[in-house]
């Protein structure tokens, strides 16, 4: 595995202004990611590319400093949190039954996973896709009834997360977002005007929050189990790992920040530097983020909703924020 590094010009937030590092400050930073690197069989660096116009709309912010601030408090969440839940698209009104929860495992939902995946045939002959094309609707959801909510809900999440990868207009009211392993394609998909990047730290077992190639045969041995069809990842080239409902501020390490001229900065999660916190804590527990005003900043956004996550990383329940 490559080692971490960051970009040399380092500063973190308060409030909603850039802070220079205070020699204390370079220090634990320092100790932080030699710690990231010392523990990297046990967690995954990620990187996430936006365009900074997409955080502004979706924090409702006006300054750059002001989405730093608020995204270490809220962190980064998939377009179904951002997107009317009603609607199929922002252009119409027509509702949809489906998607409509983190957890949801309806007949509906798993009616529109069987008929997507089959508007997507690409006609390359696997094993995946003749089972879809040989199979009912009705086949399909007799097997989905039949299985334990666990394991149907993990078994969700792994045809979902093909249809993410797939670029489909699932991306509209998707619950995952996509992550990389690679920072150079992570800066590809941050666009050509001001950019930002995601450092995001993933802990083990990774499969309660990312379906990737790395936990497919935690996948796969669940989908036979049910004789049901596994797939192979497309676009491997991009080492894309979907994250189930975004990235927690907890586990968000810093944000580079690219301007318009192409100079690089890196923002450091500005917990890290909370006194007395254990940086030891990096790689098992994330950052201590005081979230007493969560309600009043993510009502400050134009997030219409947000997951509530136990201590031990089971995702539990949505909830509207309005």
């Amino acid at each position: 595995m490559d080692i971490y590094k960051i970009p040399s010009n380092t500063y973190t937030v308060h409030g909603n202004t850039k802070k220079e590092l205070t020699l204390d400050e370079k220090d634990i930073l320092t100790k932080s990611i030699e710690l990231i690197n010392e523990n990297n069989k046990d967690i995954l660096m990620l990187y996430r590319g936006i365009k900074m116009k997409y955080q502004l709309s979706r924090l409702n912010c006006n300054s750059i400093f002001d989405v730093f601030d608020k995204l270490f408090m809220v962190g980064d969440k998939a377009s179904n949190f951002y997107n009317d839940i009603a609607k199929l698209d922002n252009k119409n009104e027509l509702r949809r039954n489906y998607l409509l929860d983190i957890n949801d495992i309806s007949d509906d939902t798993f009616n529109f996973i069987y008929n997507t995946i089959n508007d997507e045939i690409l006609d390359e002959n696997t094993e995946f896709e003749r089972y879809f094309e040989n199979t009912t609707e009705r086949e399909f959801l007799e097997v989905i009834q039949s299985i334990n909510p666990r394991d149907k809900l993990s078994i969700r999440d792994y045809y979902y997360a093909y249809l993410h990868t797939m670029g489909t207009s699932v991306e509209k009211y998707s619950h995952y977002i996509s992550t990389t392993v690679d920072h150079r394609i992570a800066l590809d998909f941050s666009g050509d005007s001001e950019q930002l990047i995601f450092h995001f730290i993933l802990t083990k077992p990774y499969l309660k929050f990312a379906v990737y190639s790395r936990n497919s045969g935690y996948f796969g041995r669940l989908c036979k189990k049910y004789n049901l069809p596994t797939y192979k990842a497309r676009y491997s080239d991009e080492n894309e790992i979907s994250i189930k409902g975004g990235l927690l501020p907890h586990f968000i390490f810093g944000i580079e920040y690219i301007s318009k001229d192409k100079k690089s900065e890196f923002i450091v999660n500005p917990y890290l530097f909370k006194e007395n916190y254990n940086i030891n804590e990096i790689t098992t527990k994330g950052f201590p983020i005081n979230q007493e005003y969560f309600m009043d900043v993510i009502n400050s956004t134009n997030y219409n909703r947000f997951a509530v996550v136990y201590n031990d990383g089971n995702i539990i329940k949505q909830f509207d924020t309005k």
